[in-house]
Parts: structure tokens; C-alpha cells; sequence
């Protein structure tokens, strides 16, 4: 009887899902403008097709240069709604394509009304030497090394590109110029992978910043408040 009941679908579960892709495409096509968000970037635009609970693909009225430079499967970014009457909704969604000025996105399955950003992130193009630590196991029992690109940086972590093989929990050693005006820094920074995006021979990751210093962390920020 045990086997047979664990096989049941979730029958609250498809509920709940179903009830939040209602609720989402309500907000999304009863919105009076539609706004792209990710960091200090904001982006008006209109929908132009969707799929229930799979994607959104959205156009942009005017692009700048920090559209150009936001990687494919970044998962910071926003759809905010502002209805015709009552307060904005703000979604978080997943950049999936992108040929400016159209964006394929993730169609949002977790409605956030009161999103707040707190983090200020600067999106770059940097190479990176990266030193991948020995994992605590028989598969990687030495170092190993490789070269990345810093996508982005905030005073919690990076998002980097690289074709050096990364795992979750992986411990890897980056290395950052956050040299600010008059003032010149590098940083040897130690950080855990807690995510990681494949696309062919290409890792999307994005790395945390592992017990930084004092020193460190205010270097990273003066470096993100002179930017």
C-alpha cells in the first residue's frame, strides 16, 4: 500500500503551479508597462508571445550597452508589471536568448511583489586566472588550474565564463583588480561555485566569496561605488 500511495501524483503541488502560472499571466497581461530589470538596469518594453509556464519572449524599446553585456542564463534579472490600477509586481525571471532587442525569457513561476535589491553589481568583461582546489574526493586530488571571464562582480561574489570543468561546492581561486581612482588593488580571492550553467564546452558560474577579509570586502565596494 506504501509503494502504490508513493506513486500518486502531487495532486496540490500541479494545484499550486497552476495557480501561480494564472497568476502571473494575469499580471503580465493586464499590465499597462512592462519593465526588464537586472542590477542598476532597467529596460521598457512590450510582449510579443508567450507559453504558459514555459517562456516570455519580450522586445526592448531602447538598448544600451548593459543589455550587450548580460550573459545568456542569468538569473538576477526582473519582469516588473505596473497595472492599470494597484501596486507594481515584480517577477523574477531567467535571461534564456537574446537578440537585441528581443529576450527570450523564463516564463515567472514565483511572483515576488516586493522584490528589493540590495546588492549593486557591475558588469565587466576581465580574464581571470582561476586555481580549481583538490576536491575531497578520488576525482580531482590536485589542483588545477585555468583561465575565466568576470561577467560580473558584487561585494557577495562573481559570475564568471569558463571552459575549466566546475562542479557545485567546487573551491576555486580568483584573482580581482578592483583598483578604484588613484588607487591601484588586486585581490586573490577564495570562492565556493554555488551554480553552475553548462552550454557546450562553456561554464556559466557563480561564485561566492569564501570568509573575504575586512580589507578585501572594502575594497570590493569602494571599487563598485567609484564604478
Amino acid at each position: 500500500m506504501a509503494e502504490t500511495d508513493s506513486k500518486k501524483p502531487d495532486v496540490n503541488a500541479d494545484e499550486a503551479r497552476q495557480k501561480t502560472i494564472a497568476f502571473s499571466t494575469s499580471i503580465i497581461n493586464n499590465a499597462k508597462e512592462l519593465y526588464f530589470e537586472f542590477g542598476e538596469h532597467k529596460y521598457r518594453g512590450d510582449l510579443l508571445d508567450s507559453r504558459l509556464g514555459e517562456y516570455i519572449l519580450f522586445r526592448v524599446r531602447q538598448a544600451d550597452d548593459g543589455l550587450v553585456r548580460i550573459p545568456v542564463n542569468y538569473d538576477l534579472s526582473y519582469l516588473r508589471a505596473i497595472p492599470q490600477k494597484g501596486k507594481p509586481v515584480t517577477v523574477n525571471v531567467k535571461l534564456l536568448q537574446k537578440k537585441i532587442p528581443h529576450l527570450l525569457l523564463s516564463f515567472p513561476m514565483e511572483p515576488e511583489p516586493e522584490v528589493v535589491r540590495k546588492q549593486k553589481r557591475r558588469f565587466m568583461r576581465a580574464t581571470t586566472p582561476l586555481v580549481l582546489k583538490r576536491r575531497d574526493n578520488n576525482l580531482l586530488t590536485a589542483d588545477r588550474s585555468g583561465i575565466g571571464t568576470i561577467l560580473d562582480i558584487s561585494e557577495k561574489g562573481v559570475m564568471i565564463e569558463t571552459s575549466l570543468e566546475l562542479e557545485k561546492e567546487d573551491r576555486v581561486n580568483i584573482f580581482l583588480n578592483v583598483s578604484a581612482v588613484g588607487e591601484k588593488k588586486n585581490l586573490e580571492m577564495l570562492c565556493i561555485v554555488r551554480r553552475v550553467d553548462q552550454k557546450g564546452k562553456l561554464f556559466t558560474c557563480g561564485l561566492e566569496f569564501f570568509n573575504p577579509s575586512e580589507e578585501s570586502l572594502h575594497a570590493v565596494a569602494d571599487f563598485l561605488a567609484a564604478h
